[in-house]
């Protein structure tokens, strides 16, 4: 009975892990949308979206084909998005939501939509979403309102 038990905490020890180890930075790669592969990786950033689906880049389209991080270069950049989010009593959605972004070489960030007073934009980060949970308000750089409102839809659960 006792090693049953152990066993049965064990493979729930292992589940657990794995379920709250997304993926490390090592696995990264086979996810990742390089936009220019001829840049050297120190002249570009990491770029990962949550609850927003990147349509396009600085004015030209991307497919994302369901890749979590983009490796894009330095720069200034305007990103359009799609914003599918969930708050606790809220569904926020909207289509072609515009925002702008100074993105630094060598830096990862994790964009991530929120809301500041009635504004929609996007909450920026400096470390990448890899694990189960929120993000640490540590990591926390500060929020970008979209340049235009996006069409509300609000609906409540």
């Amino acid at each position: 009975m006792r090693k049953g038990f152990i066993f049965g905490l064990g493979a729930a020890l292992a589940v657990l892990v794995t379920l709250t180890s997304c993926m490390s930075e090592k696995s990264i790669g086979k996810y990742s949308y390089i936009w220019d592969d001829s840049l050297p990786a120190e002249q570009t950033a990491l770029v990962q979206f949550v609850e927003l689906k990147l349509k396009s880049y600085n004015g030209i389209s991307v497919d994302t084909k369901k890749k979590a991080f983009f490796q894009l270069p330095a720069g200034d950049a305007v990103f359009v998005v799609d914003v599918n989010a969930r708050g606790a009593y809220v569904i926020y959605t909207a289509k072609d939501a515009p925002f702008r972004i100074r993105l630094e070489a060598g830096k990862k960030y994790c964009l991530w939509f929120g809301t500041s007073g009635k504004a929609w934009g996007v909450n920026v980060y400096d470390e990448l979403f890899l694990r189960a949970g929120g993000m640490d308000t540590k990591d926390f750089v500060g929020f970008i309102p979209f340049i235009q409102a996006p069409r509300e839809n609000r609906i409540l659960e």
